[in-house]
């Protein structure tokens, strides 16, 4: 209970500071990514100052709760659906048709309609007026009543996979290799390695950050690029510290993987924009790539989730035929809790306006797409990725606008601001949750508990300050794309599709088949040859920002562990892993104390990816 509680104390910093950081320093994001980077600060303090208040479970806990808090606070949930609840209706105008084509679609439960509240939220609160608490907290918890059990139907295929995935097939999970350490090894924070690996960030992070103040201070470009194939794309060439440290952390084919085939991604977006073959712009969050590699990547995607599910399947059920009460028990409650989320999400849908047979398949698809993400992030230990297809699309290519309806076609497309512009997810971190869990051996229970403890906590308090501070200072006037941005790209697409209706496009099926074609090839040959040096989860990546920011750190670690390995060996590798470690570290505390200085000089100062 200890741990816990302690836990819920460090979520509410966790919101804190990430809303404080990009909300009101407009500076480096510590919670927007995998990286959770706002839990591993806090857990570091704590590893230095309180850790002989703590036993290594207690520790545990609170981590979880901290990287489940990192999933939520901003650009996983909150930011998008609180600016969304109010700005829809902020945003239309009589030239938008928005009033015509949006508003009577829109379940009215779900959404603030008080012009005067939608006002004050985003031009500030006048004086002697007080907030709608109760109306916020109304349209919020109708919204969680249907979040939650999304996130529990993630939460419960974590738990079906996680035997697979962390002891059978022995993902590297390298996200927790970081935690592990300093929760484990006394030494770690004194070790000579890391320290000197901490400094880089810290040194060149820091020569940034005062270019940024004051001009006049020499700063390295770490971000550089080149214009390629008649300047139609760039070539980044962007160091990340974390990024670099992280990739460090991959098995050497999969570190192979990732860049090789973002570079072939970069290649082949610029190959079809060059020669005019792409049929239309960008998907976001896949930007810059071509909405034909969005479909490539998605079917890869699609073949990845498909064929880690079977694996898993098939291992469970093994475990499951041996006979007895216990295991008997087991499987009619995991199918009984299973079934019962699967139909409320659905009838949830249906609620809304959304059909039956799309509900079902929309359903059906943001499964793979989240159990996919969640394999990824696990296998790589990708610090910065986001969905190479958002989740509303496929049913819309599938079905056509016809067959969904207006009705349907809305409330598909806002899936958008609560699932569709993920940048980390709670299963993700769920998954990274178990396997630090099963190192120390910390009850599942336990774990399960803390965890949706952590979620309410999250997404009630986080909600509060994204609230609290747009009464004050006006939502118009903070962060751009959820406030400003993010209604009228919803909007966009809604309209586009009642008004130009989509049918089953045979392009975009072709590029989507392609990518399945491709991926089983893939997976066989990883299975079949050792020699093969190809691992298939580069290749359902796609480029999305994230991933194309950041091929060349991954390339940079790439170059570093082959080389270590081949004249140093594992000895010395083992050993080199602590600089990497360090980078992470040092990239980290770096962002978030120049995070702090951003504030108080008024200065927009940003490192990571955002």
């Amino acid at each position: 209970m200890k741990g816990i509680i302690i836990g819920t104390i460090f979520c509410l910093l966790v919101c804190l500071s990430e809303i404080g950081s990009v909300l009101l320093a407009n500076g480096s994001p510590l919670a927007h990514f995998y990286s959770t980077s706002a839990a591993v600060i806090f857990l570091f303090l704590i590893v230095v100052f309180l850790k002989r208040f703590f036993n290594k479970e207690e520790l545990v806990i609170v981590y979880i709760m901290m990287i489940i808090a990192c999933s939520i606070v901003s650009w996983g949930l909150i930011l998008n659906l609180i600016s969304f609840i109010g700005g829809i209706y902020y945003f239309g105008t009589p030239s938008s048709e928005w009033e015509k084509l949006i508003y009577p679609h829109l379940p009215k439960f779900l959404f603030i309609r008080d012009m005067n509240v939608i006002n004050h939220f985003y031009e500030g609160l006048p004086k002697g007026t007080k907030i709608e608490w109760s109306l916020w907290f109304k349209v919020l918890t109708l919204w969680f009543s249907f979040i939650f059990p999304f996130y529990l139907l993630c939460i419960f295929l974590v738990i079906i996979l996680r035997k697979q995935w962390i002891e059978r097939e022995r993902l590297s999970f390298p996200l927790t290799e970081l935690p592990i350490k300093m929760i484990n090894e006394k030494s770690f924070i004194k070790d000579k390695l890391m320290w000197f690996g901490f400094f880089i960030p810290f040194l060149i992070y820091g020569l940034k950050g005062l270019n940024t103040i004051s001009p006049s201070f020499p700063s390295p470009n770490i971000f550089p690029s080149i214009p390629i194939m008649r300047g139609v794309i760039r070539l980044p060439f962007f160091f990340h510290f974390e990024m670099i440290g992280v990739a460090f952390l991959m098995p050497k084919d999969v570190l192979f993987s990732v860049w090789f085939f973002s570079l072939f991604y970069i290649l082949l977006t610029g190959f079809l924009k060059l020669t005019g073959i792409t049929t239309g712009p960008s998907v976001i969050p896949s930007d810059p790539s071509t909405i034909e590699i969005s479909f490539l990547s998605f079917g890869a995607l699609l073949t990845y989730s498909i064929s880690s599910l079977y694996i898993a399947t098939r291992g469970y059920l093994n475990f499951l035929n041996i006979k007895n009460v216990k295991n008997e028990i087991l499987i009619k409650k995991h199918l009984s809790i299973f079934i019962l989320l699967f139909v409320y999400i659905v009838s949830y849908l249906r609620i809304m306006g959304i059909g039956l047979l799309p509900g079902v398949y929309f359903l059906i698809i943001s499964i793979l797409i989240y159990t996919g993400i969640t394999r990824i992030i696990g296998q790589t230990g990708l610090a910065y990725f986001s969905t190479p297809m958002v989740t509303f699309l496929p049913p819309l290519y599938t079905f056509g606008s016809k067959f969904i309806g207006e009705k349907g076609i809305t409330n598909l497309c806002i899936s958008y601001a609560w699932q569709s512009d993920i940048r980390t997810t709670v299963m993700a971190s769920t998954a990274n949750g178990f396997k630090i869990g099963n190192e120390f051996n910390v009850d599942n229970k336990k774990l399960l508990f803390s965890i949706i403890i952590s979620i309410f906590i999250s997404y009630f308090f986080s909600s509060y300050l994204v609230i609290k501070l747009c009464y004050k200072y006006g939502g118009i006037n903070l962060l751009t794309w959820p406030f400003s941005s993010i209604q009228s790209y919803i909007a966009k697409n809604i309209i586009s599709a009642i008004k130009e209706p989509i049918k089953f496009n045979k392009t975009f099926g072709v590029w989507t088949l392609s990518g399945i074609f491709v991926m089983t090839f893939l997976i066989i040959m990883k299975n079949r040859f050792l020699w093969w040096p190809l691992s298939p989860v580069g290749f359902c990546l796609g480029l999305p920002l994230t991933v194309y920011c950041n091929w060349f750190s991954v390339f940079c670690a790439w170059i570093a562990k082959s080389l270590i390995l081949k004249y140093g060996g594992v000895k010395v590798y083992n050993k080199a892993k602590y600089f990497f470690l360090g980078l992470i570290l040092g990239a980290f505390i770096t962002g978030g104390i120049w995070n702090i200085i951003g504030y108080f000089t008024k200065t927009t100062i940003r490192f990571f990816v955002r």
